[in-house]
């Protein structure tokens, strides 16, 4: 027996809204729990890319830059996946990764040596800009999904309010309901 009352609609429309807002989904219970350590992982794979570009040595960048440049991948990286695998929330988890990366930045490099130079305060600026660009980016990603999802919204709009048919046939008869169909 399949009976639609409204009341049995309305309960299969919320749990299908909770289900696919994120709340009770395995996949996202799974992406909670790994944003962390595939962050981590994604931060060693940028130092490794750093490191490959400073082996290389690229002769249009000046030698001071180098440790800047190290680990700008890998900041960059720790904030990019990280906000990109929190299933909610991204942007306030790319900020909370690049409060993260910095603090670790600045305990490794700068405040646990006991004689910081310039090329600690390269590294900790080149870290904490990198995850600042991932920052950035992450951003820019959360933007243009809520304008792609916002977008067919206001195209079946202006499909209703501009049809072309009604304007090229030009009947005159925009008082009328049946000049639009």
């Amino acid at each position: 027996m399949n009976s639609t009352t409204p009341e049995n609609d309305k309960n299969e429309n919320n749990d299908r809204q909770l289900t696919r807002s994120g709340t009770f989904g395995v996949t996202t219970v799974i992406r909670w729990i790994g944003l962390l350590p595939v962050a981590i992982v994604a931060n060693w794979v940028g130092y490794s890319l750093g490191a490959v570009f400073l082996f290389l040595r690229d002769p249009i960048f000046p030698p001071f830059l180098f440790p800047l440049l190290l680990l700008l991948p890998s900041g960059f990286a720790l904030t990019l996946t990280g906000g990109l695998m929190a299933p909610r929330y991204r942007a306030v988890i790319a900020g909370g990764l690049l409060i993260f990366c910095s603090i670790q930045s600045l305990l490794i490099h700068v405040l646990m040596q006991p004689n910081p130079g310039l090329v600690n305060y390269m590294n900790s600026t080149g870290e904490i800009l990198g995850a600042s660009l991932g920052v950035v980016a992450v951003l820019i990603y959360v933007r243009l999904q809520r304008r792609q999802s916002r977008q067919p919204q206001f195209a079946s709009l202006e499909r209703r309010l501009f049809r072309p048919k009604a304007l090229l046939l030009g009947s005159g008869h925009f008082g009328d309901d049946n000049c639009f169909d």
